[in-house]
């Protein structure tokens, strides 16, 4: 049910059915369905069919053979992006032959990897555990976050600012 104002004068209400049931917000619609539409209005805009006891009806509508939808509901206010995390910061020095250095989904080594962040790119610090650092990307390419280490093999692959 759907109210069409919120002054009390001018309010109405409308809504789906199927099957002589109101549709609830957010039902998915199916193709080649028939619904009912039913306006409950103010008394001022009621058809002649209609009386203040009795909501005005109009006739059974068939929905044109398309993919399913959702039935209307309000639009979805997503949250703002948060900010970068404010912890030290390190440049990228590693993998220039490669495009950078390996970034992984987690602290551990055989963790999926999401890329390579590249090298000369900066990243803040939000977690480190010995020679692995948790990152969000703050300049460069790559993953905007994950594992990385920061050195392998005796060379240094990142370095603190």
């Amino acid at each position: 049910r759907r109210m069409t104002s919120t002054e009390p004068e001018r309010a109405a209400w409308f809504e789906l059915e199927r099957n002589g049931k109101a549709l609830p917000d957010g039902e998915t619609l199916t193709t080649g369905e028939t619904l009912r539409f039913c306006y409950h209005g103010p008394e001022a805009v009621l058809t002649e069919a209609a009386s203040p006891s009795k909501p005005a009806e109009l006739p059974e509508v068939q929905t044109e053979p398309q993919q399913p939808r959702r039935a209307a509901s309000p639009p979805k206010i997503l949250p703002a992006k948060p900010a970068a995390p404010a912890g030290p910061m390190w440049k990228v020095i590693g993998g220039s032959g490669k495009g950078g250095i390996l970034v992984r989904a987690t602290q551990a080594l055989s963790s999926p990897e999401l890329g390579r962040v590249s090298t000369d790119a900066i990243v803040v610090e939000v977690n480190r555990v010995n020679d692995r650092l948790c990152y969000h990307l703050k300049e460069g390419s790559g993953p905007e976050k994950g594992w990385v280490s920061i050195k392998a093999a005796g060379k240094e692959l990142a370095v603190r600012m």
